[in-house]
C-alpha cells in the first residue's frame, strides 16, 4: 500500500486520458465454462463445476463498472454459461439507465 502511495505521490502529474466516442452504454461479457473442474475434488468441492462469469460496463468508452465472479448455478453447456453472464451484466446496467439523461 506504501509502495502505491509512493508511485501516485511522484506520479501526480500524470494519468488516464479518457476520449469519449459517444454518449452509450457498452457491455463486454464472457465465461469460462467450468473452467475449475478437477475430477480429485469435485467429490469434496461443488464450486469446481461453476463457471467463472467476468463483465465490465463502459459509458461513452469508459469503464465504469466490472466484475469476475465464479456463477451461482452450474451451467450445462458454455451457452447456457454466456447466457447466465449476459443476464447478470444487463441486471448490472438497470440502475444505470437513467445516467445519460
Amino acid at each position: 500500500m506504501i509502495r502505491i502511495g509512493r508511485y501516485l505521490h511522484v506520479n501526480k502529474d500524470k494519468g488516464i486520458i479518457y476520449r469519449p466516442r459517444a454518449q452509450s452504454f457498452d457491455l463486454w461479457c464472457d465465461a469460462y465454462f467450468s473452467g475449475n473442474w478437477s475430477p480429485v475434488t469435485a467429490h469434496i468441492d461443488s464450486s469446481t463445476t461453476k463457471s467463472r462469469t467476468g463483465f465490465a460496463i463502459t459509458f461513452a468508452g469508459c469503464s465504469i463498472a466490472w466484475s469476475s465472479i465464479l456463477q451461482t448455478e452450474v451451467a450445462l453447456s458454455i451457452t447456457e454459461a454466456e447466457f447466465i453472464v449476459l443476464s447478470e451484466g444487463l441486471q448490472s446496467t438497470i440502475p444505470l439507465n437513467g445516467i445519460d439523461h
